[in-house]
């Protein structure tokens, strides 16, 4: 299975990733399905994302080289962004395996930090994200 990552931009301009298995590429009819049954921004139970308000669809290949894949790095971006809005911290930095990691998780607090005074930060794209996280470990 490929692995991709959806990035979506709602009507209040909040952004959302999702991460997605498929065989191949999914095709359009497939992703509006997902995001019907998936999408984060619901109005009234009803779904009001839409594949016009599609922010980046790309595929998301493992990284030999750094051991770790660009999923996970989004998903510890994630959990720290996340995290940080929440007021706390489920990891520990004694529990991260790489410098690698542990700077995706404290990125993410940081943009969440940063991102009310500085809103430019909250429309980085993913690859945006990915290329910061990995400058910090050169």
């Amino acid at each position: 299975m490929k692995k991709f990552i959806l990035t979506t931009r709602s009507e209040s301009c909040d952004d959302y990733m999702y991460f997605i298995e498929h065989p191949e590429k999914p095709t359009n009819e497939e992703i509006n399905k997902f995001l019907m049954k998936y999408g984060s921004d619901r109005d009234g139970g009803e779904n009001i994302e839409m594949l016009e308000e599609l922010e980046s669809f790309q595929r998301l290949k493992p990284n030999k080289k750094l051991g770790i894949t660009d999923e996970e790095l989004l998903d510890l971006y994630n959990k720290g962004f996340n995290d940080e809005l929440l007021g706390y911290r489920s990891l520990e930095p004694s529990e991260f395996k790489s410098a690698l990691e542990k700077a995706a998780y404290f990125h993410g607090k940081a943009i969440a930090f940063f991102g009310d005074d500085q809103p430019s930060l909250d429309y980085k794209s993913n690859e945006e994200i990915l290329k910061t996280i990995k400058s910090k470990i050169k």
